[in-house]
């Protein structure tokens, strides 16, 4: 009993932290809004199989991780840099290699290049470090933290163990919280 508990822990905080992120945020917050979808969906793909038992569930837990891993660290980037307007044009550009990658994993029968995501999770973490290198720096270091061990330790190809699911879960809820915190306290300027 206490293993099923503490195995759907991990998907609960990222299912409740994405939904806590998605309901507090402004419409126009689209790129988060969609990562935070993301993290939800995977969340209850894996909270489904770990309740259900049921080893069906695997290829959907597998796509569902490898769309919110590729994804979800450049959607919330994107609206990161975004808001202090320093990298106004370029923050959705980081946003054309995860996509690629997806497009290559999705085509090509082979797994796609763990080498490509890296290097577009750290222009992405790069970028929030750059936009915000005067303020806000407890929750800046607590995104970058957690983003890069989620970008260096926890890759999405060839791995297809609950255990990596769950320390991305784990992971991903903290940094959902921390994207939380940096995203709050700016409001949109249509300017």
């Amino acid at each position: 009993m206490a293993l099923s508990l503490s195995k759907n822990l991990a998907p609960c905080m990222l299912i409740l932290t994405s939904a806590h992120g998605l309901s507090r945020l402004s419409r126009h917050f689209y790129y988060a809004r969609a990562a935070f979808k993301l993290y939800i969906v995977c969340g209850c793909v894996l909270l489904a199989q770990s309740l259900a038992q049921d080893q069906d569930l695997s290829l959907a837990i597998q796509t569902c991780w490898i769309w919110s891993h590729t994804l979800g660290l450049p959607l919330l980037s994107a609206d990161i840099c975004f808001i202090p307007q320093l990298l106004p044009d370029l923050a959705p550009f980081h946003i054309a290699i995860p996509v690629y990658s997806l497009i290559i994993q999705e085509l090509a029968p082979c797994p796609g290049d763990s080498l490509l995501l890296i290097i577009s999770h750290t222009l992405s973490i790069f970028a929030v470090a750059i936009a915000y290198v005067s303020n806000e720096a407890i929750a800046r270091l607590g995104y970058i933290g957690t983003a890069l061990a989620v970008s260096i330790r926890l890759s999405p190809y060839n791995h297809t163990e609950l255990s990596y699911f769950e320390n991305w879960c784990f992971v991903m809820s903290l940094a959902n919280f921390y994207a939380y915190q940096l995203l709050r306290r700016y409001r949109w300027s249509s300017e």
